[in-house]
């Protein structure tokens, strides 16, 4: 492995080396608070200071209520950014090199870099190295700005050094000593870092590996990732969103992922559910191997390193259909910490192991995280008292919703809520527990806000349309369904999802993008095949402006 030596920097603080697997995670923030997680109170709402390129229009517009055959009398605005278009932050959108990033294997930087300034002297320029073998990611901080996440298996110090996208000619870097220890991942390593970045910059970043002996030497990188920090005040910028779930790391086909870890201008990824299939695993060692054989491939890592990541959880992150009330705890707590190790996620302080959480993009959009797995109760199902999620959750959600300044609020649950042709298994959804089913589309539907659309998973297919059939409950509100992203049988009922309720579904491998449009109160929701191929787009008119 090659060497590299620093020109000028900070000092070190040489810091106890201990051998073995080790995860480094630096939480970015900026002074005062950011727009962060919601742990329960509200948040100040940040928007972005670099919204999307634009991109043509494809699709047609329609309203989210009764008249959803008619186009609306405004035209769709550009919602999204071209896939094929150079990112404003200097990385290179085509193949990415064999470890994963944007540069090749031996430390060469490609055409992107060269443009954009970086000098053999920059972190980005040094040869990657084997030690990260999962990448990086970036996710939202509990108490603001960014967690940057990696996994380091090698025995040096690590540093993490981040500069602005536009301006790679410099860069800062803080060191990972035992000051930054945090209990984020169970079972591993973990640390945590403050910089100050800027609310509204799109930064790049690396992990460099520090000599032992000397730490102005270093040996390697991660990944080169990139992340814009969400910004405080208002915007009218579009906030574009990637998502995706069902990936089964045994499938040989991930050319969807492959085309999704190719956009670089999106503001957010959301993994909603299902990313591992880990059927049977019982030990922690068993679930880390599902979770390490997904994140090495190329796909995910791209995902990861190009994108700020909200997940969620469904059922085969811990196994097929498994019921919170009879699951083993301790095979629970083995899949729960792996879940919570492989993420870039700050735990709730009053609950660690806590998966609903919310983040703001500005005042554009709130995104709700929904656990729709832990906290249901089948023994419940078809009573007055069903619980699908918990009463916590379900209170904290409504007030969420009602008291949120965005424009749109997203809210992101692993299975569907929308009526279904032919819904077999429809007793595992929120249909099966229809007092709490009821609840909140009821709440929805009567509530003085608007601009709600629902993002679901877990069927094996892709679909766009609203909740209920005209006249029915939920008839006004959207639900786009992105799951199959890489499973090699998609769901049979696909050609039932029919109009008036449904505008368009397939089967096929797909994921989708969400492009929300402040100035227009519109959503616009295009799926996307591999190659970035448009399989269907459609805006919808979902809030009054």
């Amino acid at each position: 492995m090659g060497t590299h030596e620093k020109k000028s920097g900070p000092t070190f603080t040489r810091r106890e080396v201990l051998a073995g697997s080790a995860v480094a995670v630096a939480a970015a923030g900026c002074p005062g608070p950011l727009p962060g997680v919601d742990a329960g109170g509200a948040a100040d709402a940040g928007t972005l200071s670099d919204g999307g390129l634009a991109a043509p229009d494809a699709g047609q517009t329609l309203d989210a209520g009764l008249d959803a055959g008619a186009p609306d009398a405004a035209s769709s605005p550009d919602a999204g950014a071209d896939a094929g278009l150079a990112p404003d932050g200097g990385l290179d959108a085509g193949a990415p090199g064999p470890d994963g990033g944007d540069f090749a294997d031996g430390g060469a930087p490609d055409a992107a870099a060269d443009d954009a300034g970086v000098d053999p002297d920059h972190p980005a320029a040094i040869a990657p190295s084997p030690e990260f073998p999962l990448g990086v990611a970036t996710g939202p901080g509990q108490s603001g700005g960014v967690v940057f996440w990696t996994r380091y298996d090698g025995p040096n110090d690590i540093a993490l050094c981040y500069w602005p996208a536009m301006d790679p000619s410099g860069y800062t870097l803080q060191p990972m000593g035992p000051a930054d220890l945090s209990p984020l991942m169970a079972g591993q390593r973990a640390f945590v870092a403050h910089p100050e970045l800027l609310p509204g910059v799109r930064y790049e970043y690396t992990f460099v590996e520090l000599d032992l002996s000397d730490p102005a030497v270093w040996l390697g990188r991660s990944d080169v990732g990139q992340v814009r920090i969400p910004a405080l005040g208002g915007s009218d910028k579009v906030v574009r969103i990637g998502a995706h779930s069902c990936t089964n790391a045994g499938e040989t086909n991930f050319n969807v992922l492959d085309a999704a870890g190719s956009l670089t201008d999106l503001d957010a990824y959301i993994l909603v559910g299902d990313t591992v299939y880990a059927d049977g695993a019982v030990t922690r060692a068993e679930y880390d191997q599902f979770w390490d054989t997904a994140f090495r491939t190329n796909a995910y890592r791209d995902i990861r390193r190009r994108n700020l990541l909200l997940a969620t959880w469904d059922d085969h992150e811990v196994d097929n259909n498994w019921n919170p009330e009879t699951f083993d705890p301790t095979n629970l707590a083995n899949a729960t910490d792996a879940f919570f190790a492989h993420q870039p996620l700050d735990p709730v302080a009053a609950d660690p192991q806590r998966i609903w959480r919310s983040q703001r993009f500005g005042n554009v959009l709130e995104v709700f995280v929904l656990d729709c797995r832990s906290e249901r109760l089948p023994s419940t199902r078809q009573t007055e008292d069903a619980i699908y999620i918990s009463t916590a959750q379900m209170d904290w959600l409504k007030t969420g919703l009602a008291n949120s300044p965005c424009t749109f609020k997203l809210i992101v649950n692993s299975v569907p809520i929308a009526d279904q042709p032919l819904a077999l298994g429809a007793a595992d959804q929120w249909s099966g527990y229809a007092a709490q089913r009821d609840e909140i589309l009821d709440f929805i539907d009567t509530a003085p806000f608007d601009g709600v659309i629902w993002l679901a998973g877990d069927i094996h297919m892709s679909a766009t349309g609203r909740i209920g059939a005209p006249g029915d409950q939920g008839a006004g509100q959207i639900e786009v369904i992105s799951s199959g992203a890489a499973k090699a049988v998609g769901n049979p009922r696909a050609f039932l999802f029919n109009g008036p309720q449904w505008d368009w579904a397939t089967a096929q491998r797909a994921f989708v993008t969400l492009s929300f449009q402040p100035l227009t109160g519109q959503v616009t929701v295009t799926h996307l095949a591999e190659g970035l191929g448009v399989m269907d787009e459609h805006t919808y008119t979902i809030a009054t402006l």
